[in-house]
């Protein structure tokens, strides 16, 4: 759990939305909010993240499957969803607080990103939609 501690203190000390750790070295930091950094980590650098350790501020199911193909050793998380729970194993996501549903940033309404997930079991299809996401809220060109 050493990589995962390493994770967890650095993101609190840096105020970052996403750390990940392996073999005691940082891999990858952001403090972009949502799936972006995870999106990006996943189709620039998928073979590093095999056996790292990843700590972030919100995990839901998107999140925990896109993890669980990469395979992310363990997570933390203060928040994270129960279906994030479910498809990643209790024993290996740590949280500080579990809910039912990741909510939207206006907490109106479900997060997209459970909604895209809620309805697949298919990490491949997952990025793809997730994607299309990103580029209609323009945080990715289409040719990325």
């Amino acid at each position: 759990m050493k990589d995962l501690q390493i994770a967890k203190e650095i993101l609190n000390q840096e105020n970052l939305a996403l750390c990940v750790v392996k073999d005691e070295k940082v891999i990858y930091k952001s403090t972009k909010k949502g799936i972006y950094s995870l999106y990006m980590i996943a189709t620039t650098m998928p073979d590093q993240m095999k056996g790292a350790s990843l700590a972030d501020k919100t995990i839901g199911k998107a999140a925990a499957m896109i993890c669980k193909s990469l395979e992310v050793k363990e997570i933390y998380s203060y928040l994270v969803s129960t279906p994030a729970v479910s498809v990643f194993g209790r024993e290996r996501i740590h949280f500080t607080k579990e809910v039912p549903m990741i909510m939207n940033r206006e907490k109106n309404d479900s997060c997209p990103m459970e909604k895209i997930a809620y309805n697949t079991n298919s990490t491949e299809r997952l990025l793809k939609e997730i994607k299309e996401f990103l580029i209609v809220k323009g945080k990715i060109n289409i040719n990325e």
